[in-house]
C-alpha cells in the first residue's frame, strides 16, 4: 500500500491524501482546499508530515485556449506546488486533466469540496497508471 498526494491546482487549490489498497481500490486519509494565498503554507505543512518517497500527483496546466485570470491562478498555484514538492525532495508527477477525466474514479461522499475531490481523482489516477506501468515492465 502506497500513499499518494493529489493536487488540482487553481485559485482555489484541492489536496487529497490516499492510501492504495489491492485490486485497484484507495481510501482517502486527509483532503482540504487552499486558497492561493494560503497555498504556499499550507502545501509547507502538508509536505512536511509526509514520507519523502511519497510521490505528488498534480494536474498539468492545458496549454491551449484563452489566457484568462482562471488560467494565470492555475499556473501560479501549479507553479508554487511543484516548486516546494521538489525543494523538499518529493517525486512530482503531471496527469493530464484528460488522463483524470477519462479515469471515471468514484470519490467517497465524506471527501468534500470540488476541488479536493478532484485531488483525489487524480491521486486515484497516478495510481492506476503507475501500477499498469510495473505490471508492463514485469512482462
Amino acid at each position: 500500500m502506497t500513499l499518494i498526494l493529489g493536487v488540482d491546482p487553481g485559485r482555489t487549490t484541492g489536496v487529497c491524501l490516499i492510501e492504495t489498497k489491492p485490486n485497484y481500490g484507495f481510501e482517502p486519509i486527509s483532503w482540504y482546499q487552499s486558497t492561493l494565498d494560503e497555498l504556499v503554507s499550507t502545501m509547507v505543512t502538508t509536505l512536511s508530515k509526509l514520507p519523502k518517497d511519497t510521490p505528488i500527483a498534480i494536474e498539468a496546466v492545458v496549454q491551449t485556449g484563452t489566457l484568462n485570470q482562471a488560467k494565470v491562478h492555475q499556473i501560479k498555484a501549479h507553479d508554487r506546488v511543484e516548486s516546494l514538492c521538489v525543494a523538499q525532495g518529493h517525486k512530482v508527477v503531471s496527469i493530464q486533466p484528460q488522463q483524470r477525466k477519462a479515469a471515471k474514479v468514484t470519490v467517497p461522499s465524506e471527501v468534500e469540496g470540488d476541488h479536493a475531490r478532484d485531488a483525489c481523482r487524480i491521486a486515484v489516477t497516478y495510481a492506476y497508471h503507475s501500477t499498469r506501468n510495473k505490471a508492463r515492465r514485469k512482462n
